[in-house]
């Protein structure tokens, strides 16, 4: 285990660095317009780090035998849950309705980046919670989890837009939560947002996973 690296520092900064770009154009726009339309894209970008760094956390945690498999599971339980908060960055373009002519293109480049860098992140902690569930408990239960994971993922997505339900409502409402999602599985709008989204995750996550196996090939290569 110890010789099993759960962390590329280098990816993350780079997900950091376009973060960190998305900030910047939200905060010309604000200091351009005067206006704070779109802040809630930062909450929201906060929200969809949250899935990575608490695979990082658990993955350290693990490598460094500080939990167990009960442990690790709790862990994952709480990246599920908070892991659609990376693709329903993309449901945020929706905003652009009431956008002016003058921003609108600044607008958009803006939402576009914001969801770009949640649904990339989101990706990437996703990439290493297959890895180390195939560490853990192996290949077979990884490759069952990843679409699992993005049906759900794209549910959670339907949840937010539509129900307006957070990922800590589990514990605030789980009530209202429950009721919600009972009456939710006759609701076509909420199997077709969920099947669109999961097809959409699944295909990009394969581009995603493919490009990464190639990287880590090539990487092994020029060793």
């Amino acid at each position: 285990m110890k010789n099993y690296r759960f962390h590329r520092p280098s990816t993350t900064f780079i997900l950091a660095l376009l973060s960190g770009l998305c900030v910047c154009l939200l905060f010309a726009r604000i200091s351009v317009l005067w206006s704070l339309g779109y802040i809630f894209l930062l909450w929201n970008l906060f929200l969809a780090w949250i899935p990575l760094w608490t695979v990082l956390l658990c993955g350290r945690a693990w490598q460094k035998q500080r939990i167990g498999k009960g442990g690790l599971l709790a862990g994952l339980v709480v990246w599920l849950l908070f892991f659609p908060n990376a693709p329903y960055l993309i449901t945020d373009l929706i905003h652009l309705r009431g956008a002016s002519d003058a921003t609108l293109w600044f607008d958009a480049l803006l939402i576009f980046s914001f969801a770009l860098s949640g649904l990339l992140t989101g990706l990437y902690s996703l990439l290493w919670v297959q890895r180390l569930v195939v560490r853990v408990w192996g290949a077979v239960w990884a490759w069952i989890g990843v679409p699992i994971c993005l049906i759900l993922a794209g549910y959670g997505v339907y949840l937010g837009r539509f129900g307006r339900w957070n990922s800590w409502d589990i514990l605030s409402n789980p009530l209202g939560l429950v009721r919600y999602i009972a009456h939710s599985f006759v609701n076509p709008l909420a199997i077709q947002t969920t099947l669109a989204f999961a097809l959409l995750l699944l295909l990009t996550y394969t581009a995603f996973w493919m490009f990464s196996m190639r990287q880590e090939t090539d990487f092994q290569v020029r060793k």
